[in-house]
């Protein structure tokens, strides 16, 4: 770099590239076949340090603080009140296990009341993956700045059904829904108007659950999300009404 054409040509390729794709990996290889290809190959701790005295740095992108609402007073009060007797109730009908002395956990069967038939929970697990297309730590030249993406790109939804004693699945039926939404080519995200693709897994979960647990309930538990909620045929949606 002590060089003034090889120090100019590196900055030119740096300033060149898209904003926030410049990697230690990437400006090494382009010093090897585009910028000094005459020279002898660059090790990987050289690019490290080429980019810092070329004027870039690694930074981390940061995004605000997100509250998700757990502790506020009324989501408290419902919890305490509402959800965790009504939870205590299923479990008092359902199968729990307890660990031996071998650190083997054993089922403990519920004593049931007379005419009750066993109860047995499945929670609803979602799941998000991306697809690498996202990378937190970034170089930038001391001039350069980067605003947070909303997106950590393309994603990979997992719905699911878990209970105490795992998945709810049974031989090739899965009740498992995989959903790659985003993009005209990909499937839907969930419908919030009539959540079509979470009703229909349920019916394929139930369906499952029937020949799983033949003779017993099934309580499937969600959580409070906008994308759980559903309309009736035919009900009114203020959002789909022209108000002028």
């Amino acid at each position: 770099l002590d060089n003034e054409d090889v120090f100019r040509a590196c900055r030119t390729w740096l300033l060149a590239q898209k904003l926030a794709t410049v990697t230690p990996k990437r400006f090494r290889y382009a010093l090897n076949t585009e910028i000094i290809p005459r020279l002898l190959a660059s090790a990987k701790k050289t690019t490290y340090k080429w980019l810092n005295r070329l004027g870039f740095y690694a930074t981390e992108e940061k995004k605000g603080v997100y509250i998700d609402g757990h502790e506020r007073a009324d989501v408290i009060e419902y919890r305490q009140i509402e959800f965790l007797p009504q939870i205590a109730q299923y479990q008092a009908l359902s199968t729990n296990y307890e660990e031996d002395a071998n650190g083997v956990l054993q089922p403990i069967t519920p004593d049931l009341p007379l005419g009750e038939k066993e109860h047995v929970i499945y929670y609803h697990d979602e799941s998000c993956f991306h697809a690498k297309e996202y990378s937190k730590r970034i170089w930038l030249d001391e001039n350069q700045q980067k605003m947070p993406l909303k997106s950590k790109g393309g994603l990979i939804h997992c719905s699911d059904f878990i209970s105490l004693e795992g998945r709810l699945v049974i031989g090739l039926r899965d009740a498992r829904q995989i959903i790659y939404p985003g993009g005209p080519n990909k499937t839907p995200y969930w419908d919030t108007v009539d959540t079509k693709q979470l009703l229909a897994q349920v019916a394929s979960a139930i369906d499952i659950f029937e020949e799983k647990h033949p003779n017993k309930v099934a309580v499937f538990v969600f959580d409070q999300s906008s994308a759980h909620a559903s309309k009736g045929d035919g009900a009114l949606n203020a959002f789909a009404m022209n108000l002028s």
